[in-house]
């Protein structure tokens, strides 16, 4: 049976870093034999990623391949109800989330003052992941500020400037971190599913 691994991002087109690493691991993942991948959104305007629109968090908590996942990897780049959906999971499957930079509030605009606190408040929920994948150091200080077992945090640096979420950052080349993404899915599927190589 394949091993079946589900991408999670609230919208495809808020974010290079976001559309730039999924397409990183889509490619790392098909690459991979035994490992089936699915990309779901509620928002998707990059049409060189095979995303599947969900309607919201109830609409990710019924979808069949959210449902059927050995692994869920969620992608959060600031508040989003879909993010809620850590709490629960699909019952089964191990979680990890990537964390990108946030915008301080005082730093946002103030039509984006609300979603920016919001966002700080929501990593709360994550806490239920298996694991936390920071994508620079300073989101890596913020899970630590915020009292999240160091264990379960792993850094995933990205290619280009971090730390600052206006900041441009380039499409992560899939040859850099491929091996890690697959290390990294490798580490939390179930030791019945196929692993790299298998």
């Amino acid at each position: 049976m394949p091993a079946r691994i589900v991408t999670i991002a609230a919208a495809i087109d808020r974010s290079v870093a976001v559309s730039g690493l999924l397409a990183a691991l889509h490619e790392s993942v098909i690459a991979e034999p035994g490992w089936e991948i699915a990309i779901l959104s509620c928002r998707c305007e990059r049409p060189e990623l095979p995303a599947r629109l969900v309607s919201g968090v109830a609409g990710l908590l019924l979808d069949r391949d959210f449902l059927s996942a050995d692994l869920l990897i969620y992608h959060f780049d600031g508040w989003d109800p879909l993010f809620d959906a850590v709490v629960i999971g699909n019952g089964h499957a191990r979680q990890a989330v990537v964390v990108y930079p946030l915008q301080p509030v005082a730093r946002a605009a103030p039509s984006e003052r609300q979603r920016a606190a919001r966002s700080f408040a929501q990593l709360k929920t994550l806490r239920r992941a298996d694991r936390l994948w920071p994508t620079c150091p300073e989101s890596a200080a913020l899970l630590a500020a915020s009292d999240f077992d160091q264990a379960r945090i792993e850094p995933f640096p990205l290619a280009g400037p971090a730390g600052h979420a206006a900041a441009p950052v380039e499409r992560p080349r899939p040859e850099r971190v491929g091996a890690l993404i697959r290390d990294r899915i490798a580490a939390l599927l179930p030791a019945s599913r196929p692993q790299p190589g298998g």
